[in-house]
């Protein structure tokens, strides 16, 4: 039995030193959004908060007509390749990514060639109900395996010689057939298809490639490890509950918002403490309920382990809940208030109802329940009932997180903007970089201080910091004195010397030094 459980932990620790990553968001592109080109260039750079995989690609021409197109992903970098032949007109790139979470994020990016014209398309998302279906199959998979696997476990410690019977195979058949169906709509999801599509086998392999892919694999195996442990009588029926508990934990942690957060070690152990307190605490109310209408004889045993128990579940879901929340929203501040906080603060109000009943039940109840007091036998049946009621209810809340991203990943995804503003002899110029961490677009925008100053022949940009080479950057003319060049990342943080030299004549050249702050 000790070797088991040391097993189980080096499991644990092999997840928590897994990468994590935040949910993606689009922080730049070159050339930007809403850009007016004279010709259309040969390739589009799209850049991400965090590393993704393209899904879909295609451009809207000005006649409607849509092409797809092809791209290559570097880390959190889409590099888009264009037609070669393009008229003038509006245009309409679309993109459709996937995350480290799992989750499809998908966006356009509008772009003009010569002269405006033409009627720009919006992306496709899945509007026939395949977004309420995953809700709807994800709340039923969470709640087969919550009440099917932690049911296992709690029937392994009070009943280990019983036949488990329809208590736990019931959810265990409910988990493994929802799970099953998630995929292919996961699939629908991911490559913005409706649902005349759900039976193609490219979009359930779509879903599996990601990481949620690896989420239902390993929750089909602990339904199955479950199951087989219902088979066992005796000690090795707890031994494979429990690692059928942590195959469950391993599976929530394999894909979703808070198992890519940030930092990695601690959101992953505390999303698995999570999982599992909250798997023991509900696993066993099916069980009770079951017992408390059919056998209030053999109720005892099962009331007395569970008033024993429950406060270190309990205990457990509620420190790693908080910790949880942190992670995700930050300290209590202006970040809690959204959809995602808004979710968050029903789930809690749900959890605080169910902290409540449940203490009602083991201080009130449960003593003169184990007497044999039909009154109080017949009042903890009705509230453990109400318990399974408010438990599926914050089933169906955490399964409405799948399509609000958390508030850090919105923070992450805001680029910031370095600006300066420069002195030369005769000329001002005031530039901006925006997002300098990940790579994005350098703007000047010169105004000459003298009557005298000609139009710039060229424009440099150079950037400089110690013990590194100096980054110098072409500008391209834009007109009216707006010039622009991509920027690389910038690597290092700190004070950068910056340098934008004007090029006015065959023997004038302007310099503007200064300074920006990378953070």
């Amino acid at each position: 039995m000790r070797g088991c459980f040391r097993a189980i932990l080096l499991f644990w620790l092999m997840l928590a030193v897994s990468p994590a990553f935040a949910h993606a968001s689009l922080l730049s592109s070159v050339p930007p959004a809403d850009a007016q080109l004279s010709a259309i260039p040969t390739s589009v750079s799209l850049t991400f908060n965090e590393p993704i995989s393209p899904v879909a690609l295609s451009l809207v021409r000005p006649d409607g007509a849509v092409e797809n197109l092809e791209g290559t992903a570097n880390g959190g970098r889409l590099l888009v390749r264009m037609p070669a032949a393009a008229g003038q007109g509006s245009y309409l790139l679309c993109w459709r990514v996937v995350s480290a979470d799992g989750h499809p994020v998908a966006g356009t990016m509008p772009l003009t060639i010569g002269v405006p014209g033409g009627l720009r398309a919006a992306a496709a998302e899945p509007n026939d109900g395949v977004r309420p279906a995953i809700w709807i199959v994800t709340t039923l998979m969470y709640a087969g395996l919550f009440f099917g696997v932690g049911g296992t476990v709690f029937i392994a410690l009070v009943a280990r010689n019983r036949h488990i019977g329809r208590v736990a195979w019931s959810p265990l058949g409910l988990g493994a057939v929802m799970i099953a169906i998630s995929v292919p709509l996961h699939g629908l999801d991911l490559t913005g298809r409706s649902m005349e599509a759900v039976l193609d086998p490219a979009v359930s392999a779509a879903a599996i490639q990601t990481s949620y892919g690896a989420l239902a694999g390993l929750a089909l195996l602990a339904v199955c490890l479950a199951g087989l442990a219902a088979a066992f009588r005796g000690k090795w029926r707890l031994v494979v509950a429990l690692l059928s508990l942590a195959t469950m934990a391993a599976a929530m942690t394999a894909s979703g918002h808070v198992a890519t957060a940030d930092p990695s070690a601690v959101a992953r152990v505390a999303l698995a403490v999570h999982i599992v307190g909250f798997a023991v605490w509900i696993g066993a109310l099916p069980w009770l309920a079951f017992e408390l209408v059919l056998c209030p004889a053999n109720a005892s045993r099962g009331l007395a382990v569970f008033s024993r128990m429950i406060p270190v579940p309990a205990g457990a879901v509620l420190v790693s809940g908080a910790v949880l929340a942190v992670i995700q929203l930050g300290w209590p501040g202006m970040a809690w208030i959204g959809p995602y906080g808004a979710i968050l603060a029903a789930k809690l109000v749900l959890v605080a109802i169910l902290f409540a009943v449940a203490a009602w039940n083991r201080w009130r109840l449960t003593s003169p329940a184990l007497a044999g007091e039909m009154r109080a036998q017949t009042a903890l049946r009705r509230l453990v009932l109400v318990e399974v009621v408010i438990v599926l209810a914050v089933l169906g809340l955490a399964a409405g997180w799948r399509f609000t991203p958390p508030p850090r990943a919105v923070l992450i995804a805001q680029p910031i903007e370095l600006t300066a503003h420069l002195h030369g002899s005769g000329l001002m110029a005031e530039l901006s970089i925006s997002d300098p961490r990940n790579g994005g677009l350098a703007t000047v925008q010169l105004t000459p201080m003298e009557a005298q100053i000609e139009e710039p022949r060229s424009v440099t940009l150079s950037l400089a910091v110690p013990d590194l080479a100096p980054i110098k950057l072409e500008a391209i003319e834009q007109g009216q004195g707006k010039w622009t060049a991509e920027v690389p990342p910038l690597p290092i943080t700190g004070k950068w010397k910056v340098k934008v030299e004007v090029r006015v004549s065959d023997f004038d050249l302007v310099s503007l030094p200064g300074t920006i702050v990378v953070k």
